[in-house]
């Protein structure tokens, strides 16, 4: 296929990436759902989540990866002197991929007998070799998204979880043994996705792709969105980890995790997955980044109210069903979440815009004090929905806020 019917422009894309990411929405609950089923409340399912976690920790933080591919590969799209220059994007890859797998064995040694009680060095040998799988991911998928191959990023996109859902079943029913086998099911899957992309994509010229700048250059960048999407894991992700140690294991906490983690997935989730395309949107009109970043900032909040009033009145009863009686809500904790949820979204249009305009720097800060805010506020007193809410809301505020003063420098 030719780059003139791949190569479309870049608002048409959207409704690809948008299916694409719910459809792999939908089987990350599938195989959540299912392994919590199938296992139940047992130590098999506690090492599962525990690699599954730790995993998808890395996972996160690599994510800051595809992030600079994104605006490098397409600034150099924009410009022949730059697609001309610096160095190779497959040569970086493939470096990097080594790096990060060394790094995680080696640390391995020391946080792997922690982490998991059987087996520790075959579940850190996976997470190894997973990581730095997922860096030639994160750097090819990064190549599709500045070339705005919608198609083949979807595939990417889908491809995953869909592999992972499939290798899972085949662990659960045929094999006798499954601790392991489940933890190469999760880990396969991202090896197997890098050589499908690496084959349906061979017209995309990643092997001769430059960044335009130079390793040391494109180093430090990776260095600072990795920080960033490391923060943003913290601040979405991992959260409920921090909701656990400072609200404690009673009812109210539990609550207050189960909320957070249902009601906001709809509006940050697609925003999360939406950075890229934002990455590279922006970067077409940089003297318009500013204003449209606000616009679309503006857009998710004022989304995120409307819907916190439709949660409310929805959203408890909903989980109440769902969850047999677990779970009942206050309509107001629901609400509130939702609207927090709104400025997380935000932090999202910022984040991608300030890297769109090569403010590393200022991605990394605006990230890194709304996740340290939102940790520290639940220090305060009162009871953990109170703290949960306003930790959730400061923290992101702040964020934009140094977000903005990057655009402004620019």
């Amino acid at each position: 296929m030719s780059d003139a019917t791949e190569i479309t422009p870049v608002r048409s894309g959207l409704p690809l990436v948008l299916g694409a990411t719910a459809v792999a929405g939908v089987l990350g609950f599938v195989i959540q759902f299912g392994m919590g089923r199938i296992l139940g409340k047992t130590p098999e399912y506690t090492e599962f989540m525990a690699f599954w976690s730790a995993f998808f920790l890395v996972v996160g933080a690599i994510a800051g990866v595809q992030q600079e591919y994104s605006r490098a590969v397409a600034e150099a799209q924009r410009s022949p002197l730059l697609a001309s220059s610096g160095v190779s994007a497959r040569g970086f890859a493939l470096s990097a991929a080594l790096v990060i797998a060394l790094i995680l064995g080696v640390s391995g040694l020391a946080w792997g007998p922690g982490v998991f009680s059987t087996d520790w060095p075959i579940a850190v040998l996976l997470i190894a070799i997973g990581g730095g799988a997922y860096v030639l991911f994160s750097a090819i998928n990064g190549n599709l998204y500045g070339r705005e191959r919608w198609s083949l990023v979807t595939v990417g996109i889908i491809a995953d979880p869909l592999l992972r859902l499939i290798l899972l079943a085949v662990a659960v029913v045929a094999v006798a043994s499954m601790e392991n086998a489940l933890r190469a099911a999760i880990i396969v899957p991202v090896v197997l996705t890098v050589l499908l992309l690496a084959a349906l994509g061979r017209d995309t010229e990643f092997g001769t792709t430059r960044l335009g700048s130079s390793a040391r250059q494109i180093t430090w960048n990776i260095l600072r969105t990795v920080g960033g999407a490391a923060s943003t894991a913290a601040l979405i992700s991992g959260y409920p980890l921090f909701l656990a140690v400072f609200g404690g294991s009673g009812a109210a906490a539990a609550t207050v995790i189960f909320v957070f983690t249902i009601v906001r997935a709809p509006i940050v989730i697609p925003m999360l997955a939406l950075q890229n395309f934002m990455i590279v949107h922006f970067g077409k009109a940089p003297e318009r980044v500013a204003a449209s970043a606000a616009r679309l900032m503006a857009a998710v909040i004022a989304g995120a109210l409307v819907l916190s009033g439709l949660a409310a009145w929805i959203a408890p009863w909903f989980i109440d069903w769902v969850t047999n009686g677990q779970y009942n809500p206050n309509p107001w904790l629901v609400a509130a979440m939702v609207a927090t949820a709104g400025l997380t979204g935000a932090l999202c249009v910022s984040g991608a815009a300030t890297v769109a305009l090569n403010r590393h720097s200022g991605f990394v800060a605006g990230w890194a004090v709304a996740a340290v805010v939102s940790i520290l506020l639940l220090l305060l007193p009162g009871p953990i929905e109170q703290r949960a809410l306003i930790a959730l809301a400061a923290g992101p505020a702040l964020g934009l806020v140094v977000h903005f003063l990057a655009l402004r420098r620019s």
